[in-house]
């Protein structure tokens, strides 16, 4: 799937949806199924290259029990990374 996507591993990828876009490398593996990215653990915005980390991602909403921070899968584009 990366291959058609036009990148391979340690290749530079933009991800990005309607809540923010992030830079981070990609690491193709056949241990994650087609048609997903995977971002196991999140890098401090200062340790990523664009200075976001996937929390660019997600929405900023409340668990509906608690108030506490709601975690969830998103939808997002993956692209190869273009000056």
């Amino acid at each position: 799937m990366a291959a058609l996507e036009g990148f391979g591993d340690g290749d530079t990828a933009w991800l990005s949806n309607e809540q923010g876009r992030v830079q981070l490398t990609a690491r193709v593996t056949e241990d994650v199924i087609p048609g997903v990215a995977l971002a196991p653990g999140i890098w401090w915005n200062k340790f990523s290259p664009a200075g976001h980390n996937v929390n660019q991602l997600t929405a900023q909403d409340e668990a509906d029990m608690g108030a506490g921070a709601v975690f969830y899968d998103v939808r997002v584009w993956v692209r190869p990374f273009v000056l």
